[in-house]
């Protein structure tokens, strides 16, 4: 049962606060690769920014709330959103992540000037080069800060983390290169994926049986083959996440993004 805490709030130890997979996804993620990359909508307006939670100021650029992922597909979505619709059947006050929502986050970015995409294309596109594909080992569930007082329920990675964590290492360096502004990860990385969140409290996940009979369990190898620059928009129903350029993994992928308003 969820028990009052000090907050509800969430910042995960990759350093994506209240982000990492609550929403409903406005393009297909998933690992299929060589997809076009998606044309950039027009700038939200400034009414409708507010109410997404993105207040626009006169004469400032247009800002976007962007996050890096592996996106997180086939056999090991399944098998967690078969556990999701367990959980969800146990536990309805939790915010449970759509099977289709789930990913490794690596960066998050917070809001980030629209101009400035192009750049931060650029630096994921050396990250990307400089990577090979993966292959992940999803296995157990577990919470932060901690199982017996969870804020967020995740499920972690073993083999392959260390992979991981080198890519979101290189990503971080090219990252602060290309955005001077852009302020340090202030957590270390550890890959998960976020599979639900408590609101306002916390739960105790070790007296959970749903949750401490799937404390070791292996969901399945996930094939990482790309990572994924995101804009997510928070919207009262949750937040909608929006793909804006995928990058295949150990291969030449160019800084290939359309501004605002391009036309073709």
């Amino acid at each position: 049962m969820a028990r009052p805490g000090p907050d509800g709030s969430d910042s995960g130890p990759s350093g994506h606060p209240g982000v990492p997979g609550a929403g409903r996804a406005a393009a297909a993620p998933g690992v299929a690769g060589n997809e076009p990359v998606p044309r950039l909508a027009p700038p939200v307006p400034e009414a409708a920014g507010r109410r997404h939670g993105v207040p626009e100021e006169p004469g400032r650029p247009p800002r976007w709330r962007l996050f890096v992922a592996v996106p997180v597909a086939g056999a090991v979505a399944q098998a967690l959103a078969a556990w999701i619709a367990g959980g969800r059947h146990q536990r309805p006050g939790l915010k449970w992540v759509r099977a289709q929502d789930l990913h490794i986050t690596l960066r998050f970015l917070g809001e980030r000037p629209v101009d400035g995409i192009p750049a931060l294309v650029a630096a994921g596109a050396r990250a990307a080069r400089a990577a090979a594909p993966m292959e992940l080992e999803v296995r157990g569930v577990g919470g932060f800060p901690t199982a017996g007082r969870a804020r967020t329920v995740w499920a972690g990675v073993g083999r392959g983390a260390a992979a991981l964590a080198a890519l979101a290492a290189d990503l971080e360096r090219e990252l602060l290169a290309a955005a001077p502004d852009l302020q340090p990860a202030g957590q270390p990385f550890r890959a998960h994926i976020t599979l639900a969140r408590v609101r306002g409290g916390w739960i105790d996940l070790d007296g959970w049986p749903h949750a401490a009979a799937a404390r070791h369990r292996l969901w399945g190898r996930l094939p990482a083959t790309e990572m994924v620059l995101f804009r997510s928009e928070l919207r009262p129903g949750g937040p909608v996440y929006t793909a804006l350029h995928r990058w295949p993994l150990g291969e030449a992928a160019g800084p290939s993004l359309d501004g605002p308003g391009s036309q073709g």
